[in-house]
């Protein structure tokens, strides 16, 4: 698995998505109210459909209020 730290800094809607190298949504982590704080969550490796994903390059997409912050993550088995 791979931790994602992150820290809002105004309560809102929470939206995080995993991204593959071609742009392609693999996996929605995280789609709720959070309040403000730091929170880690994790990532098992696998898509929305329960399959395993290869080793590699990933990005996770954090949107909160209409602002989206992208971040580049490497996933090792």
């Amino acid at each position: 698995s791979t931790n994602i730290k992150y820290e809002l800094s105004k309560s809102g809607r929470v939206n995080i998505a995993i991204i593959n190298s071609k742009g392609e949504d693999v996996r929605s982590i995280i789609n709720k109210y959070h309040q403000v704080g730091e929170y880690l969550i994790q990532w098992d490796g696998m898509d929305d459909q329960g399959i395993n994903m290869a080793s590699g390059i990933y990005f996770y997409k954090i949107i909160l209020g209409g602002i989206s912050k992208t971040e580049k993550m490497i996933y090792l088995k």
